[in-house]
């Protein structure tokens, strides 16, 4: 589990920490070089190409399009010949079926936005589909192997829409998988023993085996 930036206040982190589940800590491990600080880029685990991959975000007084790659031990960034427009609070997972990242909706100008695309390792392609929801960031996305599907679902922005969508699936069957949406401590020191003493909490972007949570 990999854990980039994030956001507390108006306070943003640059910071990469990744999550020993065997030993139960956090390890810092942040670079001398690497993406800047940001709130809200999107980030999930390729687990073909064992690489996480890093879109966008919002830094002081910008959005972002880059596209960053890490390997575990070092950033990369990448020069796809297309890329989604600039933005944040996008959702990003790992599409099995087609083998590539799929990234759907944003924050754009302070709008969502509702567009589709794909990153296989070198470009973005963006995908036709029909039956879009409206505009939306901060949602939920889930990829459902059972059913090579790519389920879009509950949208934030704009106000107003509580729905699930699911691409040409039955609406009797839910989906086996989930996003959380969690809250994580923030700003913490781990002490020598590796334990971790917490101060705020902040928005982050995790990625684990194909899967992204907004903390």
């Amino acid at each position: 589990t990999v854990l980039m930036g994030g956001r507390d206040g108006n306070l943003l982190f640059g910071d990469v920490w990744e999550y020993d589940a065997r030993r139960e800590r956090w390890r810092d491990r942040t670079t001398a070089s690497g993406p800047s600080v940001r709130g809200g880029p999107g980030l999930v685990y390729d687990p073909v190409r064992d690489r996480t991959v890093l879109f966008g975000g919002l830094t002081y007084g910008a959005f972002l399009n880059d596209t960053w790659e890490w390997d575990g031990r070092v950033w990369q960034q990448q020069s796809p010949g297309e890329s989604p427009s600039p933005r944040s609070n996008v959702v990003t997972l790992y599409d099995a079926s087609r083998g590539a990242v799929l990234l759907f909706g944003g924050r754009q100008d302070y709008a969502g936005v509702n567009d589709t695309w794909t990153y296989d390792g070198t470009t973005w392609t963006r995908i036709a589909v029909s039956g879009l929801p409206e505009g939306r960031d901060s949602f939920a996305l889930a990829y459902s192997p059972e059913r090579v599907r790519r389920p879009r679902q509950r949208g934030d922005p704009p106000p107003g829409h509580l729905d699930l969508r699911e691409r040409d699936v039955d609406p009797a069957i839910s989906s086996e998988s989930a996003i959380l949406v969690r809250a994580l401590p923030s700003r913490s020191q781990p002490d020598h023993d590796g334990a971790r003493r917490v101060r705020g909490r902040r928005h982050v972007r995790l990625a684990a085996r194909g899967r992204r949570s907004r903390l």
